[in-house]
């Protein structure tokens, strides 16, 4: 999959002509993409298929790697948002098998206001009349409520700054704002983006650890470089542990991304230029 290429390839912060990059989809991927990997959809199990959590993921992707690819060490396990909590979840559960792990906009635990978010995206979707319990045909998916539900969360993943910065007036937002449920309805598979949510909402890096982040943090030995955005209201980085973490890993670096694209300001040219500049300089 190619879904990392702003950091990853030729002369890249992952650069492909020095590494082996690995970039697998993660388990429930809400893609439409047939040749995706499992989800409840391409289950056929749809809504009936177990609730999988973060650790689920991560156990999946570490088996692909020692039992398909047998491979025994990583130089660096990193993802961005989703794939940014479950590189944390990494450097917890196995904490001798990379010598380095990048989050970008990661969380290490869910907060109230995430739980919010997240359940009125569900609550967009399954309101949809064509949601029918999640047993809708693929010709025939709820596509307005899905479109409505991920734009809620797109709605907290930017900041004001960023808002004012992409929209002249208020007409110009009616418009676009139209334009984007569609847009994002059309292409994403609202059963499996749900169990997502689930999964995402649900997690604790200190699950193993009686509730205690500080603990958590303690047991990573990976060298451990963060990279949030003081802008990201979607996963802030004090109220979702990622300052916390920093403060009690052993070997931990903190960099703010500190661009108004709030979430997905990991993908703007100040966002890549500050991830490559740090990546090449942990890597070397």
């Amino acid at each position: 999959r190619t879904t990392q290429t702003a950091w990853a390839g030729p002369g890249l912060a992952l650069d492909t002509g020095r590494y082996f990059v690995i970039q697998p989809d993660t388990l429930g991927v809400a893609s439409l993409d047939p040749n995706a990997t499992t989800s409840p959809t391409r289950s056929g199990m749809n809504m009936a298929f177990p609730r999988f959590t973060m650790r689920d993921m991560v156990q999946a992707e570490y088996r692909m790697v020692t039992e398909c690819l047998n491979i025994r060490r990583l130089v660096a396990v990193t993802g961005t948002s989703m794939g940014g909590i479950a590189s944390m979840q990494w450097a917890v559960s196995y904490p001798d098998f990379m010598q380095a792990v990048i989050p970008l906009v990661p969380q290490a635990h869910a907060n109230r206001q995430v739980n919010f978010i997240w359940e009125s995206a569900r609550q967009a979707i399954t309101l949809d009349p064509k949601w029918r319990d999640g047993a809708y045909p693929n010709d025939d998916r709820p596509v307005r409520g899905t479109g409505v539900g991920m734009i809620i969360q797109n709605a907290f993943g930017i900041s004001a700054a960023g808002f004012e910065a992409m929209f002249a007036n208020r007409d110009q937002v009616h418009r676009n704002y139209a334009l984007m449920v569609d847009h994002i309805g059309a292409k994403t598979q609202a059963r499996d983006w749900i169990c997502r949510t689930w999964a995402i909402e649900s997690h604790d890096i200190a699950r193993g650890f009686n509730g205690d982040l500080r603990a958590a943090a303690r047991s990573i030995r990976a060298r451990l470089l963060l990279f949030p955005n003081c802008f990201d209201q979607l996963l802030p980085p004090t109220e979702s542990g990622v300052l916390e973490v920093a403060m009690h890993a052993p070997n931990a670096k903190i960099v703010d991304i500190d661009d108004i694209g709030g979430h997905g300001g990991t993908r703007s040219p100040r966002g890549i230029a500050t991830i490559t500049s740090e990546v090449r300089d942990l890597l070397q």
